[in-house]
């Protein structure tokens, strides 16, 4: 569990966590050093219960996927079978790790994901459905859903371990982690493996770093981090360290030329999963947002 200024949720959190069935687990929580009393609150459940292990502190993190990297370089996870990310902030059904678990030891999947629920304080709840057919591309450009909902089998957990341990520096730059852990996956050849059923209630709340991509909140916050380069940034970062910088369709993705942009759109049914955002990428594609910014160094 990565963790910073949870103080209003991360207890009810936790309880999720320990209410799991079926399942032994352990907890293990990376600190961001805030403002509030998380650090203590966290200590003192550590305490009562010794399946909570508090890595050492470190200096501040300023984004949750430093800290989800530290947290798969410095645990030692060889001992376990499964690997599950956790947010401070959402409420895990009680079957969840079972159901994932479930499901990776009897299918050829080395990674899970999930639907999740996102829920706001007013009542209101959505499920946001990430099991549209994957495509051949898609890893590319854009994730498997949340990372709360990811779940990795022990060998590919030690693999990505490997990566993170001896490629520091260049996979910090990958500020979406859950983008980063899918691509690494499938541009392995390893199959991964998404529920179209929803274990995790996804909170919603005004410190949520992402949040959920529904209502106008939602539209406005992506558009802005599009404007600003942010998109483009990351599918590079991303190309790069899966070694795809040579692949026909993301050379003709990315080209300076008009021409090879257009002919490029004859595969944009293989670069996202869900229909909609095949269409927003060919417009993307084809004002050469793409090439501009992803050449950017």
């Amino acid at each position: 569990m990565a963790a910073w200024n949870g103080m209003p949720w991360i207890g009810e959190q936790i309880d999720s966590i320990f209410a799991q069935r079926h399942v032994d687990l352990e907890l293990f929580v990376s600190i961001d050093p805030g403002t509030d009393s998380t650090a203590d609150y966290i200590r003192g459940r550590a305490q009562n219960n010794t399946r909570i292990n508090i890595l050492p502190e470190v200096s501040p993190f300023g984004c949750a996927a430093h800290n989800f990297y530290r947290l798969l370089r410095d645990v030692d996870i060889q001992h376990y079978d499964y690997i599950s990310l956790a947010d401070q902030d959402d409420c895990w059904k009680t079957d969840k790790l079972w159901r994932a678990c479930t499901i990776l030891a009897h299918t050829e999947a080395v990674a899970y994901s999930g639907a999740v629920t996102a829920f706001w304080h007013n009542g209101r709840e959505k499920k946001l459905q990430k099991a549209q057919p994957q495509r051949e591309l898609d890893f590319l450009f854009e994730a498997a859903g949340p990372g709360c909902t990811y779940v990795f089998e022990r060998e590919f957990a030690l693999e990505l371990q490997h990566l993170l341990q001896n490629k520091a520096a260049q996979i910090d730059s990958i500020r979406a982690h859950d983008w980063f852990f899918y691509a690494f996956c499938r541009s392995r050849g390893y199959r991964w493996y998404i529920d179209p059923q929803s274990y995790v209630l996804y909170r919603q709340h005004p410190g949520n770093e992402l949040g959920a991509n529904c209502g106008l909140a939602g539209i406005q916050r992506r558009v802005k981090m599009l404007r600003l380069g942010w998109y483009g940034d990351q599918i590079r970062q991303v190309v790069s360290i899966c070694n795809m910088q040579d692949d026909p369709v993301i050379k003709h993705v990315m080209s300076d030329s008009w021409r090879d942009r257009f002919l490029s759109l004859k595969h944009i049914h293989k670069l996202r999963r869900r229909f909609r955002d095949r269409c927003l990428l060919a417009l993307l594609v084809l004002s050469g947002q793409l090439k501009n910014e992803v050449n950017k160094s």
